[in-house]
C-alpha cells in the first residue's frame, strides 16, 4: 500500500518516446494550421507583412512569404522521422525571429492579462520549448543508453517548460492581488449560471498554481496534470468559444490551450504508475541518468 501511494506521489517516467511523439504530432499540426489558413486566406500574409513593416523590418512581404513557407516545410518535416532535426532547427529559427520582431513586448496570449491587439510571447516560447525537447531527444547518438538518456532529458525539458508556462497564469492574480478584476470575472461567471462565481475563479487560479508547481517539482505528476486539464479543457469552450488562433489570423483562440493539453496528456502517459517492476526500474534508471 505504501509503495503504491509513493508511486503516485513520485512516479518514475516510462515510455517517454511515446509521450514525445504525442507532443511532436501536436506541434506539427498546430504549426501547419497557420500556412494552410494563409493559403485559403491570402490576407494573412498581408497582415504579417504589415506587422513587420510597422516595426521597420525591410522586405516585409518577401519575409512574410518566406516565414510562411518555412513554417509549412518545418511542420511537415516534423512528421517524417529522418527530417525531425532539420525541421526543428528551422522552426526554432523562425519562432525566435518572430518572437524578437513581433511578440517580445508582452507575455500573455490568453487570459485576463492579455493586451488587446498585442499578443505576447508565451505561445511562441512553449512551441520553442517543445521543439527543443524533441530536438534533444532525436539528436543522433552512438549507443542505445545515450539515446535513452537523451529521450528522458528531452521530455524533462517539455515537462518543465509546459509547467512553467502555466505558473504566470496562476501567480498573476495573487502577485498583483487583482481583487477587482477577479471579482468582475467571478460575477461574469455567476451571470452565466456558474455557482459562487468569485470563489470559483479564485479556486481556478489556486488550482493552476498548485498543479503547475507540483509538475515542476515532479510530485503528484498525474493528479497535477489532471488538475491543469480541469482548468484548460473547459476554458476552451467557456472562455475561448472554440476559436482556433491566438497568433496571426486570430486572438484568444484555443491553439495554445491545445498544446498545453498535449503536454499534460504526454506527462500523464509517461508518469502513470505501472505495476511492472521492470518498467518501473527502467523508468527510474532513465530518469536518474538524465
Amino acid at each position: 500500500m505504501t509503495s503504491a501511494l509513493s508511486a503516485w506521489i513520485r512516479s518514475a517516467p516510462h515510455d517517454v518516446r511515446r509521450s514525445l511523439h504525442v507532443v511532436r504530432l501536436a506541434v506539427a499540426i498546430l504549426l501547419l494550421s497557420h500556412p494552410l489558413h494563409a493559403v485559403l486566406h491570402p490576407e494573412d500574409i498581408a497582415a504579417l507583412a504589415g506587422e513587420l513593416a510597422a516595426r521597420g523590418v525591410p522586405g516585409s512581404t518577401a519575409l512574410a512569404w518566406l516565414a510562411t513557407v518555412g513554417v509549412a516545410a518545418g511542420a511537415l518535416g516534423l512528421l517524417v522521422r529522418r527530417m525531425i532535426q532539420p525541421a526543428a532547427l528551422l522552426l526554432l529559427a523562425i519562432l525566435a525571429a518572430g518572437a524578437a520582431m513581433i511578440y517580445a513586448q508582452h507575455w500573455f496570449v490568453v487570459g485576463g492579462a492579455t493586451v488587446d491587439g498585442e499578443p505576447g510571447i508565451e505561445y511562441s516560447l512553449l512551441l520553442g520549448v517543445c521543439l527543443a525537447g524533441i530536438l534533444w531527444a532525436e539528436w543522433p547518438r552512438h549507443d542505445a543508453a545515450a539515446r535513452d538518456r537523451a529521450a528522458a532529458t528531452g521530455f524533462d525539458i517539455i515537462r518543465i517548460g509546459s509547467a512553467a508556462m502555466l505558473l504566470p497564469h496562476g501567480l498573476y492574480a495573487f502577485v498583483t492581488w487583482d481583487v477587482e478584476g477577479m471579482r468582475a470575472w467571478g460575477e461574469h461567471m455567476s451571470s452565466h449560471g456558474w455557482p459562487c462565481g468569485v470563489a470559483l475563479v479564485w479556486s481556478i487560479k489556486s488550482l493552476e498554481l498548485v498543479s503547475a508547481s507540483a509538475r515542476l517539482s515532479r510530485r503528484f505528476m498525474v493528479p497535477a496534470c489532471i488538475g491543469n486539464l480541469l482548468v484548460i479543457v473547459p476554458g476552451m469552450w467557456i472562455a475561448h468559444k472554440l476559436r482556433w488562433f491566438v497568433l496571426g489570423p486570430g486572438a484568444e483562440g484555443i491553439e495554445y490551450s491545445v498544446l498545453l493539453t498535449a503536454c499534460a496528456v504526454a506527462c500523464i502517459l509517461a508518469y502513470w504508475p505501472v505495476r511492472s517492476a521492470s518498467l518501473g526500474n527502467a523508468g527510474v534508471a532513465s530518469a536518474g541518468t538524465a
